[in-house]
C-alpha cells in the first residue's frame, strides 16, 4: 500500500498539471501525455518496462521514477542516454 499511495498522488498530481498544459495549447504547441506503467516494485519488471518505454513507444523521459531498486535496474539505460530520469524517488544514498 505504501509505494502504491505514493505513486498515485505523483500520478495523479502530474495528470492535473499536464491537463492543465494541454488545454492552453501544451508547450510551444506539444500536447504532452503520461504514460504509466506498474512495475510492482520488482526491478526486473521495472527495467522490461523501460525497455518497452523506449522501443514501443518512443518515450525519452521518465520523470518521477519511484524507487532505488528498480532505478538501479535500468540504470544503465540512462547512463547510456537512452532514457531521462527527471527527479527521480530514492531514498538511498547510492544516488
Amino acid at each position: 500500500k505504501g509505494v502504491k499511495s505514493l505513486s498515485d498522488g505523483y500520478k495523479n498530481g502530474m495528470l492535473l498539471k499536464l491537463d492543465e498544459i494541454n488545454v492552453l495549447g501544451g508547450v510551444n504547441g506539444i500536447i504532452f501525455q503520461l504514460n504509466v506503467m506498474d512495475d510492482l516494485y520488482e526491478p526486473q519488471r521495472a527495467r522490461d518496462n523501460v525497455l518497452e518505454m523506449i522501443k514501443d513507444l518512443n518515450i525519452d523521459l521518465l520523470v518521477a521514477p519511484l524507487g532505488t531498486p528498480t532505478t538501479k535496474a535500468y540504470l544503465d539505460l540512462i547512463e547510456q542516454g537512452k532514457v531521462l530520469a527527471l527527479f527521480p524517488i530514492a531514498r538511498s544514498v547510492e544516488f
